[in-house]
């Protein structure tokens, strides 16, 4: 028989095997399971990529709808606020109006009090006889684009909309059929109402 000594010292080297078993185990993950979980990450991030850039796009293209809406607001506050004609136009150099039908260069928001349509940079104190220069919108982001049914806009000192009804459009450049856009309606009444829609860059 053997002696509990040898007994003890067989348990001892098998308990001793286990323990180091274990934790090779929980050292990490075996070559087969690692490959398998980077496949499957790259499957996800596959799947996973076009949604996430999709949703980059369209947020990008609700900031630029927000800053538009928020300027046409602001137009007609400062019509109402100042009880004067207040003008909306293109610009290509943010310091007068280009007199043509191209938004994607930002415009500028001035009270326009000669009421000739452009923008005449006076003492820059916004005298009460002379244009005064209330806002310069920036570029628009080179994949959108901006596009109006008019050249100019005017606001009376009711805050009527003297230029009629008018339709904004905010598109992404070389997209894809049926991508997403938005449509700012301004009805000459003053109210201004925005719709999604899939209507492309002309």
């Amino acid at each position: 028989m053997e002696s509990a000594t040898a007994i003890q010292s067989q348990l001892g080297s098998k308990l001793q095997i286990a323990r180091v078993s274990d934790l090779q185990s929980a050292a990490g993950f075996t070559l087969t399971e690692l490959l398998v979980a980077m496949t499957l990450f790259a499957i996800l991030l596959g799947v996973a990529a076009p949604s996430m850039s999709s949703l980059v796009e369209s947020n990008a293209l609700k900031s630029q709808l927000s800053d538009t809406v928020g300027d046409l607001k602001f137009a007609r506050a400062e019509a109402l606020s100042r009880s004067q004609q207040i003008v909306i136009c293109p610009t290509q150099d943010q310091q007068n109006c280009s007199n043509q039908n191209n938004w994607n260069q930002g415009w500028l928001v001035f009270s326009d009090y000669d009421r000739d349509g452009s923008f005449v940079s006076g003492s820059g104190t916004c005298a009460v006889d002379e244009d005064c220069l209330l806002r310069v919108a920036d570029p628009v982001q080179a994949r959108f684009s901006v596009q109006a049914d008019s050249e100019i806009l005017r606001i009376s000192n009711l805050g009527e909309w003297l230029s009629g009804a008018s339709t904004f459009l905010l598109c992404q450049r070389s997209a894809p059929a049926n991508t997403p856009s938005r449509t700012i309606t301004i009805m000459p009444s003053g109210s201004i109402t925005t719709l999604e829609t899939t209507t492309p860059c002309s």
